[in-house]
């Protein structure tokens, strides 16, 4: 009797054992399956969203902000006309774009509708939409492991850059003064272009954004015709933020006016 139960409890683990073992590859199979599909829908939004846009958005910031324009870039170069394909391009994929860069993209098409009597301010809002764009292809880049970090390391520096730009303008006034304040960036140290950095940054821009926002309804309220939203000291701390030259920092200094 004693022998038949130690078979029984023999078969009866060996059936437990099976089924669990089947179980379980079953659920790793489907977790694969999961997964596959997950990376092809990855995949697709970067190929369709992304891809087609990449270099128009490196392209533009190296145009608009280059040291030697007047002799480097070609005279049938048209900025609004990069400007319109990435806004178009996003517009008709708009099925693959997340919930944030779809508040962007409204973002932008409400300007359509709304006078810019800064004359700087929609230009900005076009900045921070290529910063998001930038934004969702880092995100993407860590699920597709595809890209080179040559790549990878592209698309932070230009994140950084877009998010000084952005500053700059806010602090000339100006985007002609500030492309050529961001134009003399080959002072800036390559190495600082990190996630680490970009997140520093945005963090310091995001705070001057709000006070720029308090300080334009400050200024619509007393009629004020003009106000700096950043000051020279402002500035100077994302300078610092990206190089520690001295040398580097003298010369970005030769270029900001004083209070």
């Amino acid at each position: 009797m004693e022998i038949q139960l130690t078979a029984q409890t023999a078969s009866l683990l060996g059936a437990a054992i099976g089924a669990s073992a089947a179980i379980t590859a079953q659920l790793f199979s489907h977790f694969l399956t999961k997964k596959r599909e997950k990376e092809k829908y990855v995949r697709e939004i970067y190929q369709n969203l992304f891809a087609p846009i990449i270099f128009d958005i490196i392209a533009f910031f190296d145009i608009c902000t280059n040291f030697r324009k007047g002799h480097e870039i070609k005279d049938s170069i048209n900025e609004d006309e990069i400007r319109k394909k990435i806004f178009d391009h996003v517009k008709n994929n708009l099925k693959y774009a997340s919930p944030k860069l779809m508040s962007e993209y409204h973002n932008i098409a409400k300007n359509e509708y709304y006078e810019d009597f800064s004359g700087f301010h929609q230009f900005i809002d076009d900045l921070e939409f290529y910063i998001a764009i930038l934004d969702e292809i880092d995100k993407l880049t860590g699920k597709l492991n595809i890209f080179e970090k040559k790549f990878r390391n592209m698309i932070i520096k230009y994140k950084i850059l877009y998010l000084i730009w952005i500053a700059s303008i806010q602090f000339f006034q100006n985007p002609s003064e500030a492309n050529t304040f961001i134009s003399y960036n080959f002072y800036f140290d390559s190495r600082r272009f990190t996630r680490r950095t970009f997140r520093k940054l945005n963090k310091f821009y995001y705070k001057q954004r709000l006070k720029d926002k308090w300080v334009r309804l400050i200024s619509w309220t007393f009629r004020k015709e003009s106000y700096r939203s950043n000051s020279p000291k402002e500035i100077i701390t994302i300078i610092k933020i990206v190089t520690q030259d001295k040398k580097a920092i003298e010369e970005l200094l030769k270029h900001i006016p004083e209070d």
